[in-house]
């Protein structure tokens, strides 16, 4: 990867969390999402933690790959 590319993919990738966090949070939440729930914070860590694990995943496969172009 070029530095351009990488400015190009860290461009972007800001431009969507800006875009995330610019958003209303009464857009995103249906109306029966509930934060005060006993659950609440059991549901979200596992939703969270199962997107983090996909990206970390993701991350480990193009390590990979990369490693393995640079090697020949």
């Amino acid at each position: 990867m070029n530095k351009q590319n990488i400015g190009q993919t860290v461009l972007a990738s800001m431009l969507a969390v800006f875009s995330l966090l610019s958003m209303s949070t009464s857009a995103m939440a249906h109306p029966g999402h509930d934060h005060g729930a006993n659950e609440s914070m059991l549901v979200h860590v596992l939703f969270y933690g199962a997107i983090a694990a996909a990206v970390a995943f993701a991350v480990f496969i193009a390590y990979r790959q990369f490693s393995k172009k640079n090697e020949k």
